[in-house]
């Protein structure tokens, strides 16, 4: 639950005090828990999200309820992930049916009991750290795969088929980590751009997929 002898900074979004500060609490021995106040425009969360440097997000679902907001969990999931598709994220509620029925990923919705019961927060606590540890070490893997093989480049040596899939994915993965800026036409290598094309092309798809859902 820490990395580099540091707390995870874990964000929390929800529209009632009363669960902030229950979350919160909950969860304070083991992370760094940033409480959030709601946005007016769902758009506006991933600018939070990288000014506080979130390892994680944890949204209420029902967030409309407060009056303030239009928006719900599902659509602040669908907004993030249009900037970053990997980012440790769970939706929690009191109302588990209807937002496994409204969810587009069921699997990270988890019902707000857990708060309450000593056994599901630490089970909790234990995923929550797991998706985190291996969300950074599929990063460490990425870019150390990218510099890996451009040192090979640099030497003149010639790339196996199997090192070109592998550079391919790893940085699939890192511009998937900030679509917007990554997948930029610019930052196209002679030796790449084919490939790469084709991932800004797919990139889009996939933001227009989520924004149009």
């Amino acid at each position: 639950m820490e990395k580099n002898n540091k707390m995870f900074t874990i964000g929390y979004l929800d529209e009632e005090e009363q669960w902030k500060l229950m979350f919160r609490n909950s969860l304070k021995s083991d992370f760094n828990i940033v409480l959030l106040d709601l946005p007016e425009k769902v758009s506006d969360i991933w600018q939070i999200v990288e000014k506080e440097k979130l390892d994680a997000l944890i949204v209420d679902f029902r967030l409309f309820e407060s009056g303030k907001v239009t928006y719900n969990g599902n659509d602040v999931v669908k907004d993030i992930r249009s900037h970053n598709l990997h980012l440790p994220m769970f939706v929690i509620t009191s109302y588990e049916d209807n937002a496994i029925e409204l969810c587009e990923d069921v699997f990270i919705v988890r019902g707000k009991d857990m708060l309450t019961d000593t056994q599901k927060i630490s089970l909790f606590k234990k995923m929550l750290s797991r998706a985190i540890n291996t969300y950074n070490h599929q990063i460490i893997e990425a870019n150390e795969t990218v510099l890996e093989i451009n040192r090979k480049l640099e030497k003149g040596m010639s790339l196996s088929a199997e090192e070109e899939e592998k550079r391919f994915r790893a940085e699939r993965f890192l511009a998937e980590l900030n679509i917007p800026d990554s997948f930029d036409s610019n930052m196209l290598t002679s030796a790449y751009s084919s490939q790469l094309q084709s991932l800004i092309d797919a990139a889009n798809k996939i933001v227009d997929s989520i924004n149009s859902k």
